[in-house]
């Protein structure tokens, strides 16, 4: 569920476009391509501080906060007025009145509900399978030694713990940065800012 709101909330643009929102703003294409790619800019340079910050903090703190965070920027996106404000709420997003016209109800109906499953999120999420309240002892013994025989968790709490060391050896892959430049290029390649 998390993983479909935030691609709803970071494609919604283009359901509001088609309901008014380049017309209204008076965009051009190109600014509309900007928009659209603004997201990526932050999305692409958040990830691994964001990783990074789950592992310290914990899943059932950090998604729900993220997913809340989405839903207010996603809600807000409906009030924008210029270009400049939808690229500030579009840049947010990868990090409210009556008579609007529809397609900024499409921002504020699903920002509100990625908003409200984010806050439910905070008492339904568990760190871990451990701290999982709707599980019996038994269900949570056997979780924990299935993860730990994949290799998904270490043997104790010490091997899955924050290591700086860890953080370094991510950047010297290969793949890391590969990743990346794919992320950066589909967004400049995809909407022409090449």
């Amino acid at each position: 569920m998390f993983y479909l709101l935030s691609f709803l909330d970071r494609t919604n643009l283009g359901n509001a476009r088609v309901a008014g929102l380049q017309h209204d703003l008076h965009l051009t294409n190109h600014q509309y391509s900007i928009a659209l790619t603004v997201t990526y800019i932050p999305y692409i340079l958040a990830e691994l501080p964001s990783n990074l910050l789950l592992k310290a903090v914990g899943p059932n703190l950090m998604l729900p906060a993220m997913l809340t965070l989405w839903g207010v920027v996603t809600t807000l996106q409906g009030v924008v007025t210029s270009y400049g404000g939808l690229l500030a709420a579009r840049f947010f997003l990868g990090l409210l009145e009556g008579n609007k016209p529809g397609w900024s109800w499409i921002f504020f109906l699903e920002g509100l509900f990625t908003f409200m499953f984010g806050l439910i999120s905070f008492f339904l999420l568990p760190r871990s399978p451990s701290y999982a309240r709707f599980l019996s002892q038994q269900e949570k013994d056997y979780i924990v030694e299935r993860l730990r025989q994949d290799g998904a968790t270490g043997n104790d709490d010490k091997a899955d713990a924050f290591s700086w060391k860890e953080v370094g050896m991510a950047f010297k892959l290969p793949q890391v940065w590969l990743l990346a430049l794919v992320f950066f290029m589909d967004g400049t390649v995809l909407y022409g800012l090449a």
